[in-house]
């Protein structure tokens, strides 16, 4: 692909404000640095900061003292991202101030066709170019576009290092790690809700990178894998994914950078991320919940691949639920009485494109409130009671295969109830298995 240090990174999306503190955080700070600005277009106006100028055209209408509550969360995101989380400062930026431009407002400026912003490399210094439109939420209340804000210095923050990661496979890590920052800076519950529209379609790839112009249920995952950087945090710290970007390099994926930089294999994380996430098993399945509520971008959702009936049964995904790799399936049996179940898969041997499957499964049994994990390979067998839920998650985990590679299999579950025990239940087995979706 072409190299990212050579690319924007477009972010076209819309999230909505947080609001903002009364004092800005950048005031509060050490002494100003004297750095020099910088403007090879010539823009007509600006205001400037100590570490930013924000440029205008006369084009357009634009909030009346936008500029300074821009600069006001562009210091944050600095004094954030930079002061307390221990990001290296962009390169170039220790002799400029970084411009920030609004595009689309005068003849020869810079221009931009989406609502959102994007960040790139002028003359080795990186710059922030913003939408008019993104910046009417500046407009009577005064609150912040702070997490578009921070979701771009964190972009010029990954790009304006030494090394960067520059295969395809990697440009999803740059939008899930913008979108994971802009949450750790505003500590925004909304920004956690978000995300969880991810879990609408876990038979796409984890590293999946589309358009929101794609119009097709990928349309804009990248942000919504901001959940899976998320979790890498929560196990084993903000710190790693800091160094997961100061130790970029275009030979290797942020992928491989995890699995050697932890202790655990990078499958072993990831069948961890879909089994507790699939289940809800995970300090954040509430926020996450509201999200998935509200449903897809495009397309509807198929976070359950395969209810099982009640008398067992077996079956194959249809063409549409096979999943990628680093993907899962997620079937789920209500069971109504207790008894012993006997859960079969079976993996096809090569993915759609010759790859040789590779799958982890893993049992759950959900029993008020509790999950407990059995995993297993090609068969279980299962005591359940009256009540109890049994998640089965099929993961997939060839490191190897094309993102859009995908890995059949078959089940079989049999059921054999405990005769005469009377240990049943009722109602409406989506809402009493689903509550994390409601």
């Amino acid at each position: 692909m072409e190299s990212l240090l050579g690319a924007a990174m477009l972010c076209g999306f819309h999230p909505p404000d947080p609001g903002r503190s009364a004092e800005p955080l950048w005031r509060m700070g050490t002494p100003l640095e004297n750095l020099e600005e910088r403007d090879p277009i010539g823009t007509p106006n600006s205001l400037a900061s100590e570490h930013f100028v924000v440029r205008w055209g006369d084009d357009g209408e634009l909030p009346e003292g936008f500029d300074q509550l821009l600069l006001d969360d562009l210091e944050a995101s600095w004094a954030y991202q930079i002061d307390t989380a221990g990001w290296e400062r962009p390169v170039g930026t220790d002799v400029y101030k970084m411009n920030v431009y609004v595009g689309n407002t005068f003849e020869g400026g810079r221009t931009i066709s989406f609502s959102g912003g994007y960040t790139w490399l002028q003359d080795g210094v990186p710059e922030i170019v913003l939408s008019p439109d993104s910046l009417q939420t500046y407009r009577g209340s005064g609150r912040a576009r702070i997490r578009l804000v921070s979701h771009e210095f964190n972009h010029a923050l990954q790009i304006g290092r030494p090394g960067l990661y520059e295969d395809q496979d990697a440009a999803f890590y740059y939008e899930a790690t913008a979108n994971w920052m802009a949450a750790q800076q505003t500590e925004d519950v909304e920004e956690f809700a978000e995300w969880g529209a991810f879990l609408l379609h876990p038979r796409f790839a984890i590293d999946t990178f589309e358009d929101f112009s794609a119009q097709s249920p990928r349309a804009g995952r990248q942000y919504q894998a901001a959940m899976f950087v998320q979790h890498v945090s929560d196990h084993y710290g903000v710190d790693l994914v800091r160094q997961s970007w100061d130790e970029a390099t275009g030979s290797v994926l942020p992928l491989d950078w995890i699995d050697q930089a932890t202790e655990e294999p990078f499958r072993d994380i990831f069948v961890d991320f879909a089994v507790t996430h699939a289940t809800g098993d995970h300090i954040h399945a509430s926020a996450y919940a509201s999200g998935a509520s509200q449903g897809a971008f495009f397309g509807g959702a198929e976070a359950i691949t395969a209810w099982i009936p009640e008398e067992g049964g077996a079956g194959t995904p249809g063409g549409t639920e096979i999943p990628e790799r680093y993907a899962w399936n997620h079937l789920v049996y209500d069971a109504l009485e207790g008894g012993t179940l006997r859960f079969g898969f079976v993996a096809a041997e090569r993915g759609s494109q010759g790859t040789p499957s590779d799958f982890e499964t893993v049992a759950v049994i959900e029993r008020a409130g509790e999950y407990e994990q059995v995993p297993f390979q090609g068969e279980v067998e299962l005591e359940v009671q009256g009540g109890d839920f049994v998640h089965f998650v099929v993961v997939s985990v060839p490191p190897t295969a094309d993102y859009r590679e995908r890995f059949g299999y078959s089940w079989s579950l049999g059921v054999e109830p405990v005769a005469g025990c009377g240990c049943t239940t009722s109602g409406n087995p989506f809402t009493r298995a689903f509550r994390w979706l409601a």
